[in-house]
């Protein structure tokens, strides 16, 4: 329920350079000398002010080695051919009417059109392939916990040296003594 947006051309070449600094800014530009006063503005081509924009310019330091000048420009690009906007456009169905209040009463009375039926069988499908997908998924995190778990163990620090001796076991015959 907004108003038809008004067409604009982008093409529409120009651009305002306006200056925010406190002295005349003084650039050359393609063989030609740029002035632009503190606070005012210059003209000029769109894709030249790009150009003029994005031309190096050199910044000068103070003795603190702080910036005192830089480029203090800013561009504003000018739209020449926007057309007004006719009315209200229902998206619905794309028709327009010349008020908000028109539009409003359409959508009212065609609302049982306009907002989708509940369909329960494809409703059930998805619910059906939610609950598969979630089973799948509780699966792959196991899985991927489980090797995670194999990682960590492998990865492990593994003591070096001979292991130590059990004193409960026989040496000689393999079998465990009794205590």
């Amino acid at each position: 329920m907004t108003a038809v947006s008004p067409i604009v051309k982008p093409e529409a070449g120009r651009a305002r350079i306006w200056n925010h600094g406190k002295e005349e800014h003084v650039e050359k530009f393609r063989d030609e000398v740029i002035r632009i006063p503190a606070g005012g503005s210059v003209d000029m081509d769109y894709y030249d002010a790009v150009l003029f924009m994005g031309q190096w310019y050199p910044s000068v330091k103070n003795d603190a080695g702080e910036y005192i000048k830089c480029k203090p420009l800013k561009m504003q690009k000018l739209f020449s051919d926007v057309q007004e906007a006719t009315g209200f456009i229902s998206h619905a169905d794309g028709k327009i009417f010349a008020t908000e209040k028109e539009l409003k009463a359409h959508l009212d009375e065609n609302k049982d059109k306009f907002v989708p039926q509940v369909n329960e069988e494809l409703d059930k499908k998805l619910a059906a392939q939610s609950q598969k997908n979630d089973d799948k998924l509780t699966k792959l995190l196991s899985v991927l916990e489980n090797l995670n778990d194999r990682i960590t163990a492998l990865e492990a620090p593994k003591k070096k040296g001979r292991p130590k001796r059990d004193s409960t076991r026989d040496h000689h015959s393999g079998e465990a003594g009794e205590q």
